[in-house]
């Protein structure tokens, strides 16, 4: 008598290219509501702003220039933020995963599927997810997603499953998850012709160089202004349509032209950023007893890995593949990742300029 097979386990994994596409897809399916939110907002600030035309015309039979200018803004705005979406949601879940991963974190462990839901268990937590609090399956060619908004979601890639664990896990998610939360975008191809039974652990990364940094306070807040500077204007889309909302509100209630209300908004934004990131660094410096000033910064094969001071000290690991440039300038070394920029390092830091130059030169491409 064939006995009922209730629960299977095997081995998972996620590298960064799948927890990539995994977001992508969420964003997609799960959180395209948000898209559509801001749409609608936009769409309102498009009426506001032709109603204020007709108003004007109405009132005194002139058209309100300014007010034409807000709406082909809103719509720049709008085309600018749908063109970079994709490159927004690519950088900011590569930067996610790699500091998940260089914080101590395992993507790799035993997956236990039962009726009831899924366990996954890794060398530093163990994950609990139930089908009933399941906000949305989703199956794509390559992966099974099961997503929550509250807590951790978890990801199958295909090439950790066989035809028969595919079929089992999807037949017993799809009994208890209902229909409305399911999506299906193509049908999963598994890889595996036999089931892994144990994870592939990576090996850890071995500095090849380690790099010991301490910036004065004023270094420090040159390079945190500049990178609220890059982020303002990385996310300049946004702050547009933020400094159109806050001239409506100001128009109504002044007799000022809508121009250089919008221009007047935009310079307040970007003030409030960089003083907030002023005053943030210095209660940050003082807080910390000067730690926050220092850094390690770790050279292996693999990655830039920076490892700051402290018990809250924040770690970040940049894979060579993202870095797009090293600049060395008179004082400094710069690395970059597009436009942002990731550390710079104090030449008075570098024990060994030219063995730095060398290793650098060899990992990143010009």
């Amino acid at each position: 008598m064939e006995q009922l097979v209730t629960e299977i386990e095997y081995a998972v994994g996620l590298s960064r290219e799948e927890y990539v596409r995994s977001q992508a897809v969420v964003a997609n399916v799960v959180r395209g509501k948000h898209m559509v939110m801001q749409r609608i907002v936009s769409l309102v600030l498009m009426v506001l702003c032709i109603g204020a035309v007709a108003v004007e015309y109405r009132l005194s039979g002139a058209i309100d220039v300014g007010m034409i200018v807000l709406v082909g803004l809103i719509l720049v705005a709008e085309v600018w933020m749908m063109l970079d979406l994709p490159r927004q949601i690519r950088q900011n879940h590569e930067a996610a995963y790699d500091t998940t991963l260089f914080s101590g974190h395992s993507f790799e462990g035993m997956l236990t599927v039962d009726e009831h839901g899924l366990t996954k268990r890794t060398a530093d937590e163990t994950i609990r997810l139930n089908f009933a609090q399941c906000d949305a399956f989703i199956e794509t060619e390559d992966m099974l997603l099961f997503c929550v908004t509250r807590g951790k979601s978890i990801i199958v890639p295909a090439r950790y499953l066989t035809a028969e664990d595919a079929a089992f896990t999807k037949k017993v998610a799809g009994e208890a998850i209902p229909p409305v939360r399911r999506y299906t975008i193509a049908p999963i191809v598994p890889q595996l012709a036999e089931r892994l039974y144990a994870p592939v652990v990576a090996q850890p990364e071995e500095p090849s160089l380690v790099v010991a940094v301490e910036y004065t306070a004023s270094e420090l807040k040159a390079q945190l202004t500049d990178t609220v500077i890059r982020g303002f204007f990385n996310k300049f889309p946004n702050k547009m349509l933020t400094a159109v909302l806050l001239t409506i509100v100001l128009y109504f209630g002044m007799e000022i032209p809508p121009l250089p209300l919008f221009l007047a908004a935009l310079v307040l934004l970007f003030l409030v950023e960089i003083v907030g990131v002023q005053l943030r660094i210095r209660r940050a410096i003082a807080a910390s007893d000067g730690d926050i000033c220092r850094l390690k910064v770790n050279f292996t094969e693999q990655a830039l890995q920076l490892v700051g001071r402290g018990e809250a000290a924040r770690k970040l690991r940049v894979p060579w593949e993202r870095i797009t440039r090293a600049v060395e300038r008179p004082r400094e070394v710069e690395f970059f990742v597009d436009s942002a920029r990731v550390v710079t390092i104090p030449k008075r830091c570098i024990s060994n300029m030219e063995e730095l130059r060398s290793f650098v030169d060899t990992h990143v491409t010009p």
